[in-house]
């Protein structure tokens, strides 16, 4: 949730994205990323990047107006 929020609250700060769109790219982030029990920090640093990642292109989805849910 954390790496989502950080992605979503940048894209907001720079006018990618308007505010209500944080909610919904965090919440579409966490809907999309698989439930996992990691074990390790690796597991854990590559869960970040995973959702980081998609959160990435839920921003450019809002910011083309191209939302898909």
């Amino acid at each position: 949730m954390n790496a989502a929020d950080e992605i979503a609250v940048e894209a907001f700060l720079q006018e990618a994205i308007g505010f209500s769109s944080i909610y919904e790219v965090v919440s579409e982030t966490l809907s999309r990323m698989p439930v996992r029990n990691p074990r390790t920090i690796g597991d854990i640093l590559e869960i970040d990047r995973e959702s980081r990642t998609l959160a990435r292109e839920l921003v450019n989805s809002h910011a083309a107006g191209t939302v898909t849910v």
